[in-house]
């Protein structure tokens, strides 16, 4: 049980009722002090009776009140135990209680007539003799008291809920006086006028702090000052316990201020100290600005007496508090937030509802924002990103498979909110293009008047930043931005296409790598048919370069490239290649067109890429296979009409002649349906497949096509029963307008050239415009090899693979009609000599070689009615009409 406990009802009862209630509690809390420490004295007693009985006043009724308190302590200094003392009280408690309900007299009288005895250590637990006819009851335990509630309450605040609680102690310390008061009607001790509300709380609030006081010690705390009222520490202020609780609620309120100030200072002196951001730095600076301004305020607001209570000076400081608690958040995030993520909350805060708010972010974002301008001007007109602590939306790539082109990256993610994404996007190429222009073009004048211009322009619209409108100034900046991607852009294509022969370039890779120019090719494969035969190891480079010149002076190329005003750069950057593809290959297995292109171009025609150069040359592969088979089936047709127009001349009695001129016809009509499979197939990948994905690419680029072959794209391919394709007539083509012009005003002037009438495409739209056109032609059902779309219905195989077996199927056919054609050239020369002996092996061989074109011929029936059906049995239309032509 608790000792201040026991001692409260009792001390309620025994102590004059003249003694305050603040008293009376002070005086309970002392005592339970005293009792419970190790050195108590009797001398000591009555010095601490001493004191509260000078409280009262001085007669005999409330001496002896005192006396016998005095007597009820004097035995417990004796005691040690604190469980002993509360035993005591519990049993005197008791027996007060008794006495006092079986006595109806007054509080004075009852206590006139207890005898307080004299006991000592060892014998407190014998009865207490009383003088009172109300004697000791045996039935109360002194074992196991009933500890009384608290009889009274903490503060004045909270006085009516313990109400219930001193009704009964009450009682005895003045309702008994009340009545006989109203009973005697005389003024009886204790009965003094009527008092005030005010008079009677003032007890309550008397120990309290002046409010004048919490004013002027408040006003150290709000700087973050400790003080002897309000001690203060980091994070923590110490508010006295004296002090009611709706002034600390409101304190708590106040001090607010002096914590967010306290924290904003540490943070500021803290972060001055290390290596921030340009943008955090100035977002440090404008918080350090705001600090000395509320400093200001505060003493500006102390010392004008403006605020004569807590009320007021939390109304004068609920602003500052608010500016501060915003504070408080950005710099919660400093270390974990980049300026940039900064600068769009702020902007994103300029339209807040709340108008301190917006007015903060106002604040903020226009000391951030020339930061970020620096950003944006050392990358516009510089093209450098140095010191921006990675707060641009522009980085450098660190991926070394990238290519020049690609050095650096746009983040998307971390594009602030006030600038719209197609604009950032277009910063993004102005930077880029300048790298393009300064590194692989070498065009430093350009740049320079560009970059010189433009900062100019830049630095007038900032200048006006103050006096103009926010909304003003982006626009103006936008708009520059605009003029600026255009103006570079334009040129930038312009220097492309006359310096560097873009234009020509894209029509030079589609007439040589992707055989836009037959006679070219077929007059290459004349002139190397002796090199390509052999085996590859016996192959020699130069030879395949010299033959590669002869075809381009003697073919139609010559024409477009040879002598003209690029001094041959563009054909110089053709050359012949043989691919490494193991023992036994023969070359035309390993021959192929290669490209050099030098940079610039090299970037934006991804040809030298790794990627690039094999798309191109998978394409070319392909297509090498059915242009090899027509050279040799166009020869060998060749061969077959002048071996039969030479027995012709022979004397035709002789049976011998007939059969066999009778079989190499028939075999020649085999020779000739292969021959159209092979030409139906290369009509279509030609046609429907390049030249469609060229004209597709020529108008994204807005490039004419002079100089090339005028293909129709939808060209039907009709066959008779011949199954020959039915090819139209070449259209008139007309007249080309540049070669009634000067040759130097065609080139140097760039603002006239026909393939710039449209929008002007930057260096990121060139590059993806060609890859796509690489991409849809190599992502066709007949080229495309990985692929689940493409696998004939019937044959379980991607189409690419049936029709890489079906080809070499047709070359190993022509194989054996060339040698059936070689057994029928002697034929002719052993029937005009009449050599029998000879005549009969050779029309041995004969024989089995028919046998053997034949045979070759069955397998090609089999594999083309598969891929017929797989054909027919596609959705594509084009397919569909693929498969009708080659049945």
């Amino acid at each position: 049980m608790d000792l201040e406990a026991s001692l409260s009802p009792i001390l309620e009862v025994l102590v004059p009722p003249t003694l305050s209630d603040l008293a009376l509690r002070s005086l309970i809390k002392e005592l339970s002090f005293f009792l419970k420490s190790s050195s108590r004295s009797n001398a000591h007693l009555q010095s601490i009776l001493q004191v509260y009985s000078s409280q009262t006043p001085g007669n005999e009724e409330n001496i002896a009140c005192w006396e016998r308190l005095e007597n009820l302590l004097k035995p417990l200094c004796t005691i040690r135990n604190i469980d002993e003392i509360i035993k005591y009280l519990s049993v005197f408690q008791s027996l007060v209680f008794q006495n006092l309900n079986s006595s109806p007299t007054s509080r004075h009288q009852r206590g006139n007539s207890f005898q307080i005895p004299t006991m000592g250590h060892n014998n407190y637990n014998n009865n207490i003799s009383m003088t009172s006819p109300q004697q000791y009851d045996p039935n109360v335990s002194m074992n196991s008291p009933t500890r009384p509630q608290s009889l009274y309450a903490e503060s004045f605040e909270n006085l009516d809920r313990f109400s219930d609680r001193r009704s009964l102690p009450s009682i005895y310390r003045g309702y008994q006086q009340q009545q006989n008061r109203h009973i005697n009607q005389s003024n009886n001790l204790n009965n003094g006028p009527l008092v005030s509300l005010k008079t009677l709380s003032d007890q309550y609030y008397r120990s309290m702090l002046p409010e004048e006081d919490i004013l002027r010690y408040a006003s150290y705390t709000l700087l973050a000052t400790t003080s002897h009222m309000f001690p203060m520490d980091y994070n923590s202020i110490q508010i006295p316990s004296n002090i009611p609780n709706s002034i600390s609620a409101l304190l708590h309120l106040i001090f607010e201020a002096g914590l967010l100030y306290q924290n904003l200072n540490a943070m500021v002196n803290n972060y001055n100290m290390k290596d921030v951001s340009p943008i955090k730095k100035s977002l440090l600076l404008q918080l350090n600005k705001e600090l000395q301004i509320y400093t200001g305020f505060i003493n500006n607001l102390i010392t004008s007496n403006a605020c004569n209570s807590l009320k007021s000076l939390y109304m004068e400081l609920f602003d500052s508090i608010s500016t501060l608690r915003i504070y408080f958040k950005f710099m919660n995030q400093f270390d974990i937030t980049l300026g940039d993520a900064f600068l769009s909350t702020f902007h994103s805060w300029r339209s807040h509802g709340d108008l301190l708010v917006r007015k903060i972010a106002t604040q903020l974002f226009d000391c951030t924002l020339s930061i970020y301008i620096d950003y944006l001007g050392n990358w516009l007109v510089f093209e450098r990103l140095e010191n921006n602590y990675n707060e641009f939306f522009i980085i450098k790539n660190t991926d070394t498979q990238k290519t020049p082109l690609d050095s650096y990256k746009l983040i998307h993610e971390k594009i602030p909110y006030f600038i719209p994404k197609d604009v950032a996007k277009k910063i993004f190429i102005i930077g880029k293009t300048y790298s393009f222009l300064i590194d692989f073009c070498k065009d430093l004048q350009f740049s320079n008047n560009l970059s010189k211009k433009y900062t100019i322009i830049y630095k007038n619209i900032f200048e006006h930043y103050n006096s103009e409108s926010y909304n003003t100034v982006l626009n103006k900046l936008f708009e520059s931005i605009e003029n600026q991607y255009n103006e570079i852009v334009k040129y930038t294509n312009l220097l492309l296409c006359h310096k560097f022969h873009y234009h020509k370039m894209i029509l030079t890779l589609k007439n040589l790598l992707l055989m836009g120019r037959s006679d070219f090719l077929d007059l290459l494969a004349n002139k190397a048919v002796d090199i390509l035969n052999p085996p590859s190891v016996s192959i020699q480079e130069y030879k395949l370069t010299n033959c590669l010149q002869e075809a381009v002076q003697y073919s139609s190329i010559a024409s477009l490239y040879l002598n003209k005003e690029d001094n041959n750069f563009i054909i110089n950057g053709l050359d012949a290649r043989v691919l490494d593809m193991g023992h036994g290959s023969i070359g035309w297995d390993i021959f192929t067109l290669d490209y050099n292109i030098s940079p610039p171009l090299s970037l934006i025609i991804n040809v030298n890429r790794e990627n690039g150069k094999k798309e191109y040359l998978r394409i070319f592969n392909f297509l090498w296979r059915s242009k090899k088979n027509s050279f040799f089936y166009n020869n060998e047709m060749l061969r077959t009409t002048h071996i039969l127009k030479m027995f012709k001349r022979l004397k035709l009695t002789n049976p011998l002649i007939k059969d066999v001129t009778k079989k190499i016809a028939k075999l020649g009509i085999l020779r000739s349906r292969l021959q159209n499979f092979n030409l139906c197939l290369e009509s279509f990948c030609q046609y429907y497949i390049v030249e469609k994905e060229f004209q597709i690419l020529l108008q994204k680029l807005n490039i004419s096509d002079e100089g090339s072959n005028p293909i129709q794209i939808n060209k039907k391919l009709k066959t008779k029963n011949t199954r020959l394709i039915e090819t139209s007539s070449i259209p008139i083509l007309k007249p080309k307008k540049s070669i009634f012009a000067d040759d130097h005003t065609s080139t140097s002037t760039y603002g006239h050239d026909a393939g710039f009438d449209g929008d002007h495409l930057n260096i990121e739209q060139l590059e993806e415009i060609h890859n796509n056109f690489l991409s849809n032609i190599r992502s066709h059902k007949l080229l495309i090899a990985n692929s689940t779309t493409n696998i004939g219905t019937y044959s379980k195989k991607a189409y690419p693979i049936t029709l890489i077996i079906i080809l070499e199927t047709l070359f190993q056919f022509i194989n054996s009609y060339s040698q059936l054609n070689d057994i029928s050239e002697k034929l002719l020369i052993q029937f005009n000599l009449l050599d029998p002996v000879d005549l009969n092996n050779l029309l041995t061989e004969f024989s089995k070689s028919s046998i053997e074109v034949t045979r070759y011929y069955k397998v090609f029936l089999n594999q083309s009615h598969v891929f017929e059906r797989d054909l027919k049995a596609d959705n594509d239309e084009e397919l569909i009409k693929l498969g009708r032509q080659i049945r």
